[in-house]
């Protein structure tokens, strides 16, 4: 978890709230008013949503009937007076998970974070800054949110599991983010690029070796299994292991045993398999990239990753988020998209799904200077600038720019109108043209 909502209308709580989690690594909002609350609720997810008692211009009930239906996913938290003692089942009824009890300190919150065991956003190297589940993944689409109710299904079992996608769509995270769900994660994730390891250290790499079992084996070494041991053991690119190796492997998959090379005592270990693979596994297997015994043993949980093309709604908080990190990464002030370089990236392919996305912001950022990033400022490889989406009316790019900065600027009018160059009552008459909700 990494994104928490607190809404509370104390300034000085809120102020000291925000300075706790934003030191222990985590991304915090707060509002004041119930009003601007519920409006991030409608904008954006979070994995925590913190709610206090006594707001004065909203009902406290309704406010939390908004949360469990806006943002189911999200840990309610309500923060009650003790003159307000509620049942469990009340608690259960507003769909809250918990309640704290004014006053406290800080402390109740590390234990709070201690027994969720929530890993914050600085403690991992992924690609993520939207949450829907309890790790960090951008979840928007279908397609991936149907993903994620599969992971939450499988990560606490034991089965092995198969993740496929093309290249760049985000194996790894998944793969780190089963991890982080299971009940292994007190335990090593360790990592075998098996496209990477020559053929002829392969096995040395990953069963280790005894001292003396070869030139240069000056002493025993561990290998990447037995350092998996109770842990997860991340097999990277499995279909272009050597066919020699995935023979010995199977061993250790079905028996959970192995000896180390040049060794003759048997280990037993105890270990979770996640295998990844770029390739059509059927075809795989036709052409003897992998093994079809090895296929079933490692196939028990089959998990695909949907390309970016077929995921368009992550596309912008996935851009949004490198945004931002490329600008902390690299000291340079904070950069926001224009209309249309929303447009362009919402509806560019993307053969190099979320890793090439991730690469056009990067290099966006370093060669250009402007708080603002229009269409033109894309840093697109000169082979790759995608053409102008045709059969689009100007009156549709119109209202497409405005709700896209509508909703960027999280409904704040101000400064959508500001974004736009156009007054507010412009932007209302336009709004009002659109949908009479928006009023």
């Amino acid at each position: 978890m990494g994104n928490i909502l607190l809404i509370d209308e104390s300034p000085l709580f809120n102020c000291s709230l925000l300075a706790f989690f934003q030191n222990k690594g985590y991304s915090i909002t707060t509002a004041e008013k119930a009003e601007e609350g519920i409006a991030l609720l409608g904008s954006y997810p979070y994995s925590i949503i913190i709610v206090g008692r006594g707001n004065p211009t909203f009902p406290f009930h309704e406010l939390c009937s908004l949360v469990k239906e806006l943002q189911p996913q999200a840990f309610l938290v309500i923060l009650d007076n003790r003159d307000h003692l509620y049942e469990s089942c009340h608690i259960a009824a507003l769909g809250a998970k918990a309640v704290f009890y004014r006053p406290f300190t800080t402390a109740v919150f590390e234990d709070f974070l201690e027994n969720l065991e929530i890993v914050p956003l600085k403690a991992l190297n992924t690609y993520s800054s939207l949450i829907d589940i309890p790790t960090n993944l951008i979840v928007k689409s279908p397609p991936m949110l149907k993903l994620v109710e599969d992971i939450r299904a499988v990560a606490t079992s034991k089965a092995h599991i198969f993740l496929t996608g093309e290249s760049g769509t985000g194996k790894e995270i998944v793969a780190q983010t089963l991890h982080l769900l299971s009940n292994r994660k007190v335990q090593p994730l360790i990592k075998i690029n098996c496209a990477a390891i020559p053929e002829t250290l392969i096995e040395a790499e990953f069963f280790g070796y005894e001292k003396g079992a070869f030139t240069g084996a000056f002493q025993q070494r561990m290998g990447r299994l037995e350092m998996a041991d109770r842990g997860t053991l991340l097999l990277d690119e499995i279909t272009e292991a050597p066919l020699s190796f995935q023979a010995k492997l199977l061993r250790a998959v079905q028996e959970q045993q192995f000896e180390r090379v040049g060794g003759t005592s048997t280990l037993d270990v105890d270990v979770r398999f996640i295998s990844t693979s770029n390739r059509n596994l059927s075809e795989a297997i036709e052409q003897k990239m992998l093994r079809e015994d090895l296929f079933y043993r490692l196939n028990v949980i089959p998990l695909h990753l949907p390309p970016l093309r077929e995921r368009k709604e992550d596309i912008l908080p996935l851009a949004e988020y490198f945004l931002q990190e490329a600008c902390r990464n690299n000291l340079k002030p904070p950069r926001f998209f224009a209309p249309g370089a929303s447009h362009a990236l919402i509806h560019y392919p993307w053969p190099g799904n979320i890793r090439e996305l991730q690469h056009l912001i990067e290099r966006t950022v370093l060669l250009h200077n402007q708080e603002i990033i229009a269409e033109e400022d894309l840093r697109w490889p000169s082979l790759k600038r995608p053409s102008q989406i045709s059969g689009t009316t100007l009156a549709q790019m119109e209202k497409r720019t405005i709700l896209e900065t509508l909703a960027y600027s999280k409904n704040n009018r101000t400064a959508t109108a500001k974004k736009l160059g156009i007054s507010i009552r412009t932007l209302r008459n336009k709004l009002k043209e659109y949908d009479s909700s928006y009023l």
